[in-house]
This record gives C-alpha cells, structure tokens and sequence, in this order.
C-alpha cells in the first residue's frame, strides 16, 4: 500500500474581495491564501507542484466554488447524450431491414427512451443552474478600497489598495 497525496505549506493571507460564495448562496467578502503544494509519499514531502491561490468565504470558511455548477459543454454534451439514447430508443420501434415481422421490445426501447429523456432533464437543470449562478456573479459588488474589510483600518489611496496592517491586498474589482 502506498500512502501518497499533497500538503500544502507556507500559507500565507494575500487578498480580500467580494465574490458569490456558492455554499452560502451569497455575496461574502473571500480571502485569498497563497500556499505551496507539495506532493508527498509516505508522509516525506518529495517534489513541489506549484503555487496557488485558494478564496474561501469569510462567513462559512469554506471554498467559495465548492458547489460550483458544472460547466457549459459538460451539460450540453449530456444533453446530446441523452438525445442519442432517446434516438437509440425509438429506433427499436423501426422494423429490422431483414426481418420486417421481427416483434418490438418494448422493454429495451422504452428503458432507453426513459433514460435519455432523464439525461436530457438532468442536464438541462445543470445548464440552468449555471446560468442563474453566472447571474449572481455578475452581480456582485466590488469592494470600496477605502478601509480594510478585516480591520477597518484606512488605506492609503494608490493604484492598488493594500492594508499595511493585514498583509493584504485589497481587490476592487
């Protein structure tokens, strides 16, 4: 048995900013946390992957894409998935181009016509999930760059707002 998978090291808080938290299903004020993932084999850290950047809600302290809805081309090729199986249904009912007298199963043909029409449902419910999800992001409200959202200390006006006190940048848009 081996025991491998990643730690992340070096946390390190970056930067505020508003976002659509999708586990709280609102607007939340997110802080960003740079760490250094590693991967390990055998608790021994062995090889770097990189760095990244992880936004979790300041409310439920959560990653805020956690519920995050599946992409666009992912529902609409389960969609023309679920219409190929409804296709591959209704053809059972077409007579056989050898035997015309070859009875219907109707069991196979109304099973798979059942299991497309459900694909199709499914996925076009992701589909509009995700749109209502892309609604709410766009409606967000960026942060006013002003004070700090974690201290409510001023800051001072620059290009690119940061709180001297925090560490942080303070992201307005």
């Amino acid at each position: 048995m081996i025991i491998d998978g990643r730690y992340k090291l070096f946390r390190r808080r970056v930067a505020c900013r508003h976002v659509w938290c999708s586990v709280c299903s609102a607007q939340r004020l997110a802080i960003g946390t740079r760490h250094l993932a590693v991967y390990h084999l055998f608790f021994v850290p062995v090889m770097p992957l990189g760095r990244s950047v992880e936004w979790r809600c300041d409310t439920c302290f959560i990653q805020v894409d956690a519920f995050r809805p599946v992409r666009a081309w992912i529902s609409g090729f389960g969609m023309l998935a679920g219409l190929f199986f409804v296709l591959f249904g209704a053809a059972g009912f077409l007579p056989a181009p050898t035997d015309v007298r070859r009875p219907v199963d109707l069991g196979f043909s109304l099973g798979m016509i059942g299991l497309g029409v459900a694909m199709v449902g499914f996925f076009a419910w992701l589909r509009h999930r995700r749109r209502r999800h892309e609604e709410a992001v766009r409606q967000v409200v960026p942060l006013a760059g002003d004070r700090c959202p974690l201290c409510a200390a001023t800051l001072a006006p620059a290009a690119r707002p940061y709180c001297a006190a925090c560490e942080v940048d303070v992201l307005t848009r």
